[in-house]
């Protein structure tokens, strides 16, 4: 498989879950995957800077997100 066919499954498949996936749901994730960067160092950058996207995230926005990942994953396939 070419690493253009690939990447297009790859956006395929993650615009299919992020529909999937409720905004509370990727806020929940973030704060698993951050929280012990934040407890080690509370001034982590990328771990701070991530839990902020995720709580600051628009309704629309991972509607909007997984959308453009298929269609884009559509057109390279």
């Amino acid at each position: 498989m070419a690493p253009k066919d690939l990447d297009a499954t790859f956006e395929r498949l993650g615009g299919t879950v992020l529909h999937r996936v409720s905004s509370q749901a990727i806020l929940h994730g973030v704060k698993l995957l951050t929280g012990l960067a934040l407890t080690e160092d509370p001034r982590d950058h990328v771990a701070g800077r991530l839990r902020a996207a995720a709580q600051h995230q628009a309704v629309g926005a991972p509607s909007f997100c997984a959308s453009w990942l298929v269609i884009q994953g559509l057109m390279k396939a």
